[in-house]
């Protein structure tokens, strides 16, 4: 069974597995996501704003074994109209859209905007 996670409904900087329930999270904070129990899928929003960013870890070395999806929800990721699988253990990255190219860009800039105001 597959477990899918909307990117709306992630919890900042906490543990997420299939049991959480759905929260509403904001772009720029880092998003660990356990897959130990079962696959997760992640859908991204159909319309970010440009610059939305979000970083994504494997915290709990559990993706080389049960991976996560990454699902593009209609934007490309890294020019490509598929979804990301991330299947490499203890991996972490930024993906952030550029709307000029109405895609998905992966980065290992982890840094964020802190004069941001959500």
């Amino acid at each position: 069974m597959t477990t899918t996670y909307n990117f709306e409904g992630w919890l900042t900087g906490e543990r997420l597995a299939p049991a959480h329930n759905v929260e509403h999270a904001r772009d720029g904070f880092l998003h660990c996501v356990d897959t130990t129990d079962q696959p997760c899928v992640l859908v991204l929003p159909a319309k970010p704003h440009d610059g939305f960013k979000i970083i994504v870890q494997d915290k709990f070395s559990s993706w080389e074994a049960s991976p996560l999806v990454i699902h593009r929800n209609g934007n490309k990721i890294m020019g490509l109209k598929e979804h990301l699988t991330c299947d490499l253990k203890n991996q972490v990255f930024a993906l952030v859209y550029v709307a000029a190219l109405q895609d998905w860009v992966v980065t290992l800039d982890l840094k964020i905007n802190k004069s941001r105001k959500d």
